[in-house]
């Protein structure tokens, strides 16, 4: 789709891209946000290469896109606070854009209950936060009335008045008019100058109030924001916990109150619920992420992209200890098996064989996403996958079930433990490359 493009932006420079619908112009904007990864050619930002220093220039950039890149489950100020941490800005800096941008009265409104226009002003007030070298905004006009639309080119002066750079898509260069120095045309995947107009003296890149937070400021805040949307919305765990009880219903059914045959299927069916109730809980979490493509906002934010897979499989491994703990009951009580003094033994089963699905399930839920027929291809992809880990799950609960102390299954466990480890360093290592083209 692109080729041959060469971009230089000055300090204190705006420049506006033009093209028609699918010429590249929010491909070109997504590789300079570093969602997606060039095929050839060199890409460097304030003279660093982005692959090997990706949090570094992360912290300096600002992006908008067609979407809000907010959550919809969030207020206003709960998803600015968010990125505020996210990005390392000043916690006055929300209060002082909510004020500035005319958010202040909606700050306590969900965001998916916003006008587009409302919604727009709130992503441009997010990508504003960390006072960004450059800002780098597809269809910024787009749903802004007339105050917004002034509001907006008001900061975008005084963004370039202090040496930041802007790279603007747009359909209507007319909205650019006393903006931008430069109009380029993408056309045939190659940038043709359009109009040109006298460029602003040199100047150094403002440096940027944003800071890289660290691994553990970045996690806590990423499972807040999950547990706040779910706890608001309560849609994942309810959905997980009516799956888990029609299952146990059903295998009650199917399997009858025979001790013997309770005893030999009973580990088979825990297990069985607790995977695809996991599956359906990881599917559902993952979309959390693709509203208003909010999920890009997190990946373009100087953190950790282990603290981000982290704390997604911690939100989801919490929602499922929880349904299983609910499984547990229902298991006992539809199929008459008295657990007892057993609860504490398969406790610890349960716990280590849920953190083994965490990390493989949420990275491949990522990658699921990105397919036509996601819903199948999670339980394809991570049951094979973790398929030693689910044996060994079902060995311990059998033992422990049968009333066997911990160290028996402990050839079970340590199954369980070296897979749980290989697939969660494996997720860590290829989530990077999972999520080059965005959730």
């Amino acid at each position: 789709m692109l080729r041959g493009v060469d971009l230089k932006v000055h300090p204190g420079e705006a420049v506006a891209i033009v093209g028609p619908n699918g010429s590249g112009k929010t491909t070109l904007l997504r590789i300079l946000a570093t969602l997606l990864r060039p095929d050839a050619g060199r890409l460097r930002l304030f003279d660093m290469d982005p692959r090997r220093a990706p949090q570094a220039v992360r912290a300096r950039l600002g992006v908008v896109g067609h979407e809000s890149f907010l959550y919809g489950g969030l207020t206003v100020e709960e998803n600015l606070r968010l990125f505020a941490t996210l990005s390392g800005a000043a916690p006055q800096r929300v209060e002082e854009l909510l004020h500035t941008s005319g958010l202040w009265p909606r700050r306590r409104e969900l965001v998916r209950h916003l006008s587009r226009g409302w919604q727009q002003r709130a992503g441009l007030v997010r990508a504003l936060l960390p006072r960004p070298a450059l800002l780098l905004l597809d269809e910024p006009f787009t749903g802004l009335d007339a105050e917004g639309t002034y509001w907006l080119h008001r900061v975008l002066l005084d963004h370039l008045a202090g040496g930041g750079a802007v790279v603007l898509t747009t359909h209507r260069p007319q909205e650019t008019a006393g903006l931008c120095h430069r109009i380029l045309r993408l056309q045939e995947g190659r940038l043709v100058p359009e109009t040109e107009s006298a460029r602003p003296p040199a100047t150094a890149p403002p440096p940027g109030h944003g800071r890289m937070p660290g691994f553990w400021t970045a996690y806590r805040a990423l499972v807040a924001k999950d547990l706040r949307i779910e706890l608001r919305a309560r849609e994942i765990l309810l959905s997980m916990a009516t799956m888990a009880l029609v299952a146990m219903v059903l295998f009650s059914v199917a399997v009858g109150l025979d001790p013997q045959v309770v005893a030999s299927a009973g580990p088979g069916i825990l297990w069985t619920t607790f995977t695809f109730t996991a599956l359906l809980g990881m599917g559902r979490a993952y979309e959390l992420e693709q509203e208003q493509r909010a999920g890009w906002a997190v990946l373009v934010s100087p953190v950790d992209r282990a603290a981000i897979l982290s704390a997604k499989a911690t939100s989801t491994l919490l929602w499922l200890l929880l349904v299983e703990l609910l499984s547990l009951g229902g298991f006992a009580v539809l199929l008459n098996v008295d657990l007892g003094s057993r609860v504490g033994s398969l406790g610890v089963v349960l716990l280590l064989g849920s953190v083994g699905l965490g990390l493989p399930g949420t990275l491949l839920s990522a990658v699921a996403a990105h397919t036509r027929l996601r819903q199948m291809m999670l339980p394809l992809l991570l049951v094979p996958l973790a398929f030693p880990l689910l044996i060994g799950s079902v060995g311990a609960t059998a033992k422990v079930l049968q009333g066997s102390p911990l160290g028996e299954a402990g050839p079970e466990l340590r199954v369980m433990g070296a897979f749980a480890i290989i697939l969660g360093a494996a997720s860590l290592l290829l989530f990077e490359a999972v999520v080059e083209d965005g959730p």
